[in-house]
């Protein structure tokens, strides 16, 4: 139970400074390279776009092995830590990384990119605007003809199924707790994370949309895509009605 006196801060924005994401257990570095790799399996065509890049791991592995590449993330406290980051690399290895505040739908580049990455939930993220439907067609018009995207979504009816209300992770002073709600009419998964401690209580709001199969290869023809090739996971794994997430190889029409 935490104190009437404690100060409680509310930030819609989950990408905030301090968000649980800069830190968020499962995002390690190990998974970002077999993640890239999957990736460098699927298009090694650069520049890479990397759109709702976060902190940078994507970006950053990708510097690693020699790709230039762009991350994109509206949230100024992303870009700041993917800068951060970015210093721990040799220099050869800092100038192939480019990190820029911006949604993908406000970015104009000067030159077209080989190979976009749209990974987690960025498509279908729900902010004060609204959410980002015209994600995918500014995402084409960033692409060389035959451009390849790498789009991953979360799948809807294994995401229903197995939706856990809540969560709770920590000691009995410092904890960080969950709760996730699924909203039929918007097709919506809203989270709250509370992060406590005995001198503060910051709550954090994530709101991204489910999809189904049908509905990313409607939004990706719509959008001038020709997909590729569907799988389970940034993995190559076969695509279930279990996978939780969709990942779409999809190619930019010229």
């Amino acid at each position: 139970m935490v104190s009437d006196s404690v100060e409680i801060t509310l930030n819609p924005n989950f990408f905030s400074e301090n968000s649980p994401f800069l830190n968020h257990p499962l995002l390690t570095a190990e998974r970002a390279a077999a993640e890239i790799d999957f990736v460098l399996n699927q298009a090694q065509d650069a520049p890479f776009l990397d759109v709702g890049c976060g902190f940078g791991r994507h970006s950053l592995e990708l510097a690693r092995r020699g790709f230039p590449v762009v991350g994109l993330d509206p949230a100024e406290a992303m870009i700041a830590a993917a800068n951060t980051y970015k210093q721990q690399l040799p220099p050869n290895q800092q100038s192939k990384a480019t990190f820029v505040v911006s949604t993908g739908e406000a970015f104009d580049a000067d030159h077209k990119f080989g190979t976009a990455l749209c990974l987690m939930t960025t498509y279908g993220q729900v902010s004060a605007s609204g959410p980002n439907n015209g994600l995918l067609k500014a995402i084409q018009q960033n692409l060389k003809p035959a451009g390849t995207l790498i789009l991953e979504v979360p799948q809807k009816q294994a995401v229903i199924k197995t939706l856990k209300p809540d969560d709770h992770f920590g000691s009995d002073t410092h904890y960080t707790a969950i709760t996730r709600n699924y909203d039929a009419d918007s097709g919506c998964i809203v989270e709250t994370f509370e992060l406590v401690s005995p001198n503060s209580n910051q709550q954090f709001l994530l709101s991204y949309k489910l999809f189904d199969q049908p509905t990313i290869k409607a939004d990706l023809h719509s959008a001038g895509f020709k997909v590729k090739a569907i799988f389970g996971g940034l993995n190559e794994e076969q695509l279930t009605t279990d996978s939780m997430n969709m990942v779409f190889v999809a190619e930019a029409n010229g």
